[in-house]
């Protein structure tokens, strides 16, 4: 994982709570991911639950 992830990350986070003033923010990891899995750790994300999307499996992760 290289710092420009977790920086590009960061970035997207604080743009989607300050200028689109979400509340909560998701990310949809295919569960092999496990690069994109401990990112999310990382920025602070916690586990919801495994989602369905046409047939496929990923992992909900939010951040508040």
């Amino acid at each position: 994982m290289g710092r420009e992830d977790l920086e590009g990350a960061r970035a997207a986070i604080e743009f989607g709570f300050s200028q689109v003033r979400k509340k909560k923010l998701i990310s949809l990891i295919f569960p092999q991911n496990e690069r994109s899995i401990r990112l999310a750790g990382r920025l602070g994300e916690t586990y919801e639950r495994d989602f369905d999307l046409q047939g496929k499996r990923l992992l909900l992760y939010s951040i508040k």
